[in-house]
C-alpha cells in the first residue's frame, strides 16, 4: 500500500528528496482533537498514529470487525460539518482512501516519518468506519487526527560509524492523557543477519540517553545478501529530558568486540 505522503501531491503538495545523510531528518508532531460521532453509540471507531506498526509507521484505525468497511479522509483543511446519523465530518477530504478491516479490527494507512518535504506543511485525518445494513448498521467517524512535520535539529560530532540510520522524535497528543514522546530509528544495513536491541535507558543533566546495540552476522554465517532495514520504536514512560542522545554499539556475532557506544545522533525535544 501507498504511504500517506504518496497521495499528497494530489493535494497540490511538491515532496523534496529526503536527505539520507541527516540522520534526524524530521521531528514529528501528532494531535488528536474533536469529539468521535455516529451510530451507534458509544463510538467504538479510534484513529492513532502508530509508530511502531507491524509493517512500520501507520495511521490506525480501530473498532471494525472483518469484513467491515473503513475510509481514511486525508485533507489540510480542519472543519466541522454534520452528517446523518449523527456523525461530524472534521476534515475537508481531498483523499479518500477505502480498505476493509482486518481480522484483528484494524485498518492501516503507512506513513513516511522521516519525508522533509511534509515539514511546515500539516494535514488531517479522519477515520470512518460504516457497513451496509445487511452486515450491521453502524456509520462512525472518528476524532481527528492532526499530522506536523518539523525540522529536524542540528547535529553535534557525532562518533557512530556504521550501517546509515535515521531517527525522528514523535510526539502525541491525546485530550485524555499526557504528552508522549517516542524514538523511531531505522538502521539501513547492508545485509541479512543483523539483529538491534535496547539495552536500555538513563537521564542525567538535562540529556535522556539511548543505549542500542546493532549486531552484525557473523562473516560465516550464511545471511540474505540483499539490504535490509532495522526500525526500533523506543518510548518513553516519562517525559524525556529536553536533549535525547542515541549511543549505538556496534559488535559481529560470535567474535570478540569491544563494547563501546558511539553517539549516532541527537534528537531536541523543543516542540
Amino acid at each position: 500500500m501507498k504511504t500517506v505522503s504518496a497521495f499528497l501531491p494530489l493535494l497540490g503538495i511538491v515532496l523534496s528528496a529526503v536527505v539520507a545523510q541527516d540522520p534526524v531528518p524530521t521531528r514529528i508532531k501528532a494531535t488528536l482533537d474533536g469529539v468521535a460521532t455516529g451510530y451507534p453509540q458509544p463510538v467504538d471507531a479510534t484513529i492513532s498514529l502508530n509508530a511502531g506498526g507491524p509493517a512500520g509507521p501507520e495511521i490506525s484505525l480501530y473498532g471494525g470487525q472483518k469484513p467491515e468497511l473503513g475510509l481514511f479522509l486525508v485533507g489540510t483543511k480542519a472543519i466541522e460539518f454534520e452528517l446523518p446519523m449523527g456523525a461530524v465530518l472534521l476534515v475537508e477530504p481531498l483523499v479518500v482512501l477505502p480498505g476493509v478491516f482486518n481480522s484483528e479490527g484494524t485498518m492501516s494507512l503507512p506513513i513516511d516519518l522521516f519525508d522533509r518535504g511534509l515539514i511546515g506543511m500539516p494535514f488531517y485525518i479522519q477515520g470512518v468506519h460504516y457497513s451496509p445494513p445487511e452486515i450491521g448498521d453502524i456509520f462512525q467517524m472518528t476524532r481527528r487526527l492532526e499530522i506536523t512535520y518539523v525540522e529536524g535539529n542540528i547535529q553535534p560530532p557525532l562518533y557512530y560509524k556504521g550501517p546509515p540510520l535515521t531517527s525522528t522524535l514523535v510526539r502525541t497528543k491525546e485530550p485524555e492523557r499526557e504528552l508522549f514522546y517516542e524514538a523511531v530509528t531505522q538502521f539501513y544495513v547492508p545485509t541479512g543477519g543483523y539483529e538491534l536491541r535496547l539495552v536500555g535507558i538513563d537521564q542525567n543533566n538535562g540529556v535522556t540517553h539511548v543505549y542500542l546495540w546493532l549486531e552484525a552476522p557473523n562473516p560465516d554465517e550464511v545471511v540474505s545478501p540483499d539490504a535490509e532495514l532495522k526500525r526500533l520504536v523506543v518510548g518513553f514512560g516519562e517525559e524525556p529530558q529536553p536533549n535525547i542522545e542515541l549511543l549505538v554499539m556496534q559488535t559481529t556475532r560470535g567474535m570478540q568486540n569491544t563494547q563501546v557506544f558511539q553517539l549516532a545522533a541527537l534528537l531536541e525535544r523543543d516542540y
